[in-house]
C-alpha cells in the first residue's frame, strides 16, 4: 500500500522549506526507463521496507568500482536529468533523515557531484539555507565540483550569508579544490569565515598559492588577514600551551588537544605567507612548543619569512616518528634539505616513520605508539636495487607488545621518506610468533584481502 507519495498532502519536510512540487511534477524530468521513476516515489513512501529498498537502490547509483577516481566527472546524467534530480531533492516532501547515512535529500544531491552542470549552481545556491546540515555539505561540494566563477561566487555567498554546516566532511574541500582558478574570489573571505574549518580551508588557500592562483605580491589579499591571523594564532597558542605536557606523547592525541592542534597548525601555516606582515614573535613562540608537529609548521613559516631556526628545534622535530617525514617535506619545499638533521636521515628512521604514519589512522591505533622497536629486517636483491621489509613491535604504556610490518621498500639514492604498499598490522601479540611468522601472516592477510576485492 502506498503512503503519501500519491496524495496532495504535505508531510514533514527533510528541510526547512515547504514542498515546491509533487511527485507527478518531479517525474516529468526523467525518461521512461530512468531508475528515478521508481526510486523517487518509494523514497516518499511511509512503509519502512519500501523506503529502505529505494534508498539502497539510490546509493547503488553512486557506488564506484575499486580503483576508480571518485572525484572524476562522468556525466552519467543529461543536463535535464541532473536538474530534475536537484529539483526533486529540494522540492519533494521527503521525510526527515532517518539517520546521518540515511538522508535522501543529501544522497540525491551527491549523485550530481560527478556531472556538475553549470545550470545547477543557481538552484543549489537558493536551496542552501533550506536544507539539513548534511545536505548543505552536499551543496557546497556540488558548487566546488562545478568549478566555474559563478560557482565560486555562489559558494562564498552561501557561507557568508548562511554560515558553514555543522560537521563539514572532507569531500566538500576535495571538490573545492576545483575552484582554485577562482581563488581570488574565495580568499581572503573564506579564511575570515573559516571558524573551526580553518584546517581544510588553509589547505585550499595554500594549494591556490602553490598553483599560482593567488598573487602574494598583491597586498590587498594579505593585509586584511594580518590582524586576524595574529589574533587567532595568539589565542590558539595560549590554548595549546595549557594543554601540552612535559612527559610522554599521549596528550598529543587526546580528544581535547587534537582539534586545537589542527587549528593552531593551520594558522601557523597561513602566517608564513604574510611575509613582512607575519607575527614574528608568535612564530618564534611556536618554535618552542613541546608538540613537534606545531613546531614543524612554525619552522616552515619562519623560513618562508626569511628567518633562521635556533639550535635543537630541527633535531627535536626529526626525532619524532610522527613528524620526521613532514619536516623533510617542508624543508624540501623551501630548498633547505641541508638543514635536516643527519642523525635521522636514515632508511631505518624513515621506515619507522612510515610504520607510525599507518598506525596513526583513526581506524588503527589512532596515534603514535609510546614505544616502537625494530625487530627484524628481511631483504631480497632485485635488478634495480635492494627490496627491504621491516618487522616492528609497538605498544602504549605497559600494554602488550603488538607486531607490525612496513615496506617493502626499494632503497635508491640517499635516505628519504618511504611508503610501503604492505605496511600493516594485524595487531597480533608479539610474543605469539617469531618475527618471520608475523611477517608471513601479515602479508598473507593483505594478499587475501586484495584477492577478495578483485573477486
Amino acid at each position: 500500500m502506498r503512503g503519501r507519495a500519491e496524495t496532495e498532502q504535505e508531510p514533514t519536510r527533510g528541510h526547512e522549506g515547504s514542498p515546491t512540487m509533487n511527485i507527478e511534477q518531479a517525474l516529468k524530468a526523467f525518461p521512461a526507463k530512468s531508475p528515478f521513476r521508481s526510486i523517487l516515489p518509494d523514497l516518499l513512501d511511509e512503509n519502512e521496507a519500501v523506503w529502505e529498498a529505494a534508498h539502497e537502490r539510490l546509493r547503488d547509483l553512486d557506488r564506484v568500482a575499486v580503483g576508480d577516481d571518485r572525484l572524476a566527472r562522468t556525466w552519467n546524467y543529461s543536463e535535464a536529468e541532473a536538474l530534475g534530480i536537484l529539483r526533486a531533492a529540494i522540492g519533494l516532501p521527503f521525510a526527515p533523515a532517518r539517520a546521518e547515512w540515511k538522508d535522501a535529500v543529501h544522497d540525491l544531491i551527491s549523485l550530481l557531484l560527478r556531472c556538475p552542470y553549470k545550470s545547477l549552481v543557481g538552484p543549489a545556491r537558493e536551496a542552501y539555507p533550506t536544507v539539513s546540515d548534511r545536505s548543505k555539505c552536499a551543496i557546497l561540494a556540488l558548487l566546488g565540483a562545478c568549478g566555474s566563477i559563478d560557482a565560486a561566487k555562489a559558494l562564498k555567498s552561501c557561507i557568508r550569508d548562511h554560515g558553514w554546516p555543522n560537521h563539514v566532511y572532507d569531500r566538500v574541500f576535495w571538490e573545492m579544490a576545483k575552484l582554485l582558478s577562482h581563488a581570488s574570489i574565495l580568499f581572503p573571505e573564506l579564511i575570515e569565515r573559516a571558524g573551526e574549518n580553518i584546517g581544510p580551508v588553509a589547505n585550499v588557500f595554500v594549494a591556490a598559492i602553490a598553483q599560482g592562483h593567488l598573487d602574494l605580491a598583491n597586498s590587498h589579499c594579505l593585509r586584511p588577514l594580518a590582524q586576524l591571523v595574529s589574533q587567532r594564532l595568539s589565542e590558539c597558542l595560549e590554548v595549546v600551551s595549557q594543554l601540552q605536557r612535559d612527559k610522554g606523547i599521549a596528550w598529543r592525541f587526546t580528544e581535547q588537544y587534537w582539534p586545537a592542534r589542527h587549528q593552531t597548525g593551520a594558522w601557523l601555516d597561513i602566517a608564513g605567507y604574510l611575509k613582512d606582515l607575519a607575527p614574528v614573535a608568535l612564530l618564534e613562540e611556536a618554535l618552542r612548543l613541546g608538540d613537534p608537529r606545531l613546531a614543524a609548521f612554525a619552522v616552515s613559516s619562519v623560513l618562508r619569512c626569511g628567518g633562521s631556526i635556533g639550535d635543537g628545534v630541527l633535531e627535536r622535530i626529526a626525532a619524532c616518528h610522527e613528524t620526521r617525514a613532514l619536516l623533510f617535506q617542508l624543508l624540501q619545499n623551501h630548498g633547505k634539505l641541508e638543514l635536516f638533521p643527519q642523525t635521522f636521515r636514515t632508511w631505518d628512521a624513515f621506515a619507522a616513520a612510515n610504520m607510525v604514519n599507518w598506525l596513526m589512522y583513526p581506524t588503527e591505533l589512532g596515534r603514535e605508539p609510546d614505544y616502537l622497536e625494530k625487530m627484524a629486517v628481511f631483504t631480497s636483491t632485485k635488478t634495480d636495487g635492494e627490496l627491504v621489509l621491516y618487522v616492528w613491535r609497538f605498544r602504549n604504556g605497559d600494554d602488550s607488545w603488538f607486531a607490525g610490518v612496513s615496506g617493502p621498500y626499494l632503497f635508491e639514492g640517499t635516505p628519504c621518506p618511504l611508503h610501503g604498499d604492505m605496511t600493516f598490522s594485524c595487531f597480533e601479540k608479539w610474543d605469539d610468533a617469531s618475527a618471520e611468522k608475523h611477517a608471513e601472516e601479515t602479508l598473507k592477510t593483505l594478499n587475501e584481502w586484495k584477492n577478495a576485492r578483485r573477486g
